[in-house]
């Protein structure tokens, strides 16, 4: 099976809320295999880390205020394969993947605030990719698929 959702974000519309939401419904239809809930669960932890960083970083917005901010697009296919989750938006040019991976955050014997967006996406997805098309920021996020055993041979 192949399915593809395009959400389109704008102004004062709760942005994280919607994108949890349709994300959510979409993955439940997914067969993930063993651990299926976790799965899910990173998977939309690593959209609600992108949008975030989308709306703070990149429209200088706080997500949590309810304010207009900038649009954001999510687009998510998925097939047998894999499941692509793709961001858009209109803030200014920002490549993600250039910066370097977060440090132990436990090395100094002190949790540091901050900077935990990037690393948790990475850390859940199996590829991350930018692009700059039309005057857009565009976040590609894949994950795998595992299809689920039918039957163990012996």
């Amino acid at each position: 099976m192949t399915a593809e959702v395009r959400l389109q974000l704008y102004g004062s519309v709760d942005h994280l809320q919607l994108c949890w939401q349709a994300t959510e419904s979409i993955l439940q239809n997914i067969a993930f295999g063993e651990s299926a809930e976790e799965v899910r669960y990173n998977l939309l932890l690593a959209i609600q880390e992108a949008v975030t960083n989308i709306l703070r970083h990149g429209y200088g917005e706080d997500p949590s205020d309810g304010a207009g901010a900038g649009w954001v697009e999510l687009r998510i296919h998925h097939d047998e394969e894999r499941i692509r989750f793709e961001l858009r938006d209109a803030a200014p040019s920002f490549d993600p993947t250039v910066i370097a991976d977060m440090e132990d955050p436990h090395a100094d014997g002190e949790l540091r605030e901050g900077g935990y967006g990037l690393h948790i996406i990475r850390q859940l997805l199996d590829h991350v990719e930018y692009q700059r098309e039309d005057g857009q920021n565009v976040l590609i996020l894949e994950k795998a698929l595992v299809p689920a055993l039918d039957h163990v041979k012996s």
